[in-house]
């Protein structure tokens, strides 16, 4: 890494001093996303006992181990780099496998064979602000980079419903958070018509209360393609995000680590 960086300091010439900004806009991007939760729970019993700390288990074996069909919608006020975000996101699971329990989880004993579905709404705003600019190639246009820096604030509303796939007993859990703090940062590098931004948030413990504490991380590559003389834009990105519990629902001690992954594709309308 350290011996690479100077190339790439070298190649990037031209570099402003002073980052410009670009025209203002207001940029509307619907999107479809395949993603799926993992990661594990664990949930203290309603037994006798009231075990405070179960084993946590993986949500595979609880049965979700599936990507889904969710969508969301991004709004961005700036130049796409630097300015104001709003995002919007559902999450929803069905229950499609089965799986057996490998310890108590609430109002269900080890052994269950049970079924469990997801819905999460997840909101999030984001201010970043463009800290360098530079353009690379032979004649300084061949690609442009800009960095911006700055924080995001999310909140989540989780919902897990395990029950028996018998249909005696199930367990319902309801998650949330007050707000949590993540500051920020996003690479975006161009070539005529094509883009790739990279964003990277972490929260080390920067939550206003609620269900979640821990280590937070969020991870989004996207690459874009504006169609030409339009301002209309075709996008495909990943993303990676992780949500630590550390609370509670109905009484009962909750803990463990989440995460949320998969693809997602979408259209940029730019005004």
């Amino acid at each position: 890494m350290r011996a690479t960086l100077p190339a790439v300091l070298l190649l990037l010439t031209a570099c402003d001093s002073m980052p410009k900004a670009a025209q203002p806009s207001i940029n509307v991007s619907p999107y479809f996303a395949a993603y799926r939760l993992g990661g594990k729970i664990g949930m203290q019993d309603r037994l006798p006992s009231a075990t405070p700390n179960n084993s946590q288990q993986s949500l595979r074996s609880m049965g979700l181990d599936r990507y889904e069909d969710d969508y969301g919608i991004r709004t961005d006020f700036g130049d796409g780099t630097s300015g104001v975000r709003a995002e919007w996101y559902r999450l929803s699971m069905h229950p499609t496998d089965s799986g057996v329990l490998s310890d108590d989880f609430g109002a269900l004993p080890a052994g269950s064979t049970v079924q469990t579905g997801a819905t999460m709404d997840e909101f999030r705003i984001s201010y970043l602000h463009e800290v360098w600019a530079g353009h690379g190639g032979p004649t300084n246009s061949l690609f442009e980079v800009r960095i911006a820096a700055g924080g995001v604030l999310a909140h989540r509303s989780l919902d897990l419903d395990v029950q028996e796939t018998s249909g005696g007993l199930r367990q319902d859990l309801s998650l949330d958070d007050r707000g949590v703090l993540y500051p920020a940062a996003r690479f975006h590098a161009s070539r005529q018509s094509f883009a790739i931004d990279l964003d990277y948030s972490i929260s080390p413990n920067l939550q206003f209360g609620g269900d979640y504490g821990g280590i937070f991380q969020d991870i989004e590559a996207r690459i874009s393609y504006t169609v030409p003389f339009q301002d209309i834009s075709l996008f495909a990105g990943y993303r990676f995000s992780t949500l630590p519990l550390d609370g509670g629902s109905g009484g009962l001690d909750v803990d463990g680590n989440l995460r949320i992954d998969g693809v997602q594709l979408g259209v940029t309308v730019s005004f």
